[in-house]
């Protein structure tokens, strides 16, 4: 009987999706990459990335960083964490590059390459209401 019972359980969880179980996944900005697995030696990129792979129930370690992104959450019950305590920031701002002197003082930068409009400049972390 006991045999028995053991192999009813082992058929059983062999028998189960292999996207039931939890699992972890990590994500490095600085060496990620969003074509790799998630593991913790293959890292991907953004959180985003991770959020749309990993099922519901798994968490998402992130390494150390500055994460410009906006994450949409895939799936409920994710788990979002710094790994072991690193310090991590996930911001909505974007660094604007390659300013140019417009005319008296008057500084441009193009624009069009970022996904929303812009309402505020912040310039060496102060506020510049437009």
């Amino acid at each position: 009987m006991r045999c028995l019972m053991f192999k009813i359980i082992i058929f059983t969880l062999l028998s189960l999706p292999f996207s039931t179980f939890a699992m972890d996944v990590y994500v490095d900005s600085l060496n990620g990459n969003d074509s790799n697995d998630g593991s913790l030696n293959n890292p991907y990129k953004t959180i985003q990335q991770a959020s749309n792979t990993l099922s519901s129930g798994g968490t998402i370690f992130i390494r150390t960083g500055t994460y410009r992104e906006t994450i949409n959450v895939a799936y409920a019950d994710q788990t979002f964490t710094n790994y072991n305590d690193e310090e991590v920031t996930i911001t909505g701002l974007d660094i604007v590059t390659d300013w140019s002197l417009y005319e008296n003082g008057i500084y441009q930068a193009d624009f069009a390459n970022f996904e929303t409009q812009f309402i505020q400049v912040f310039v060496n972390d102060a506020n510049r209401n437009g």
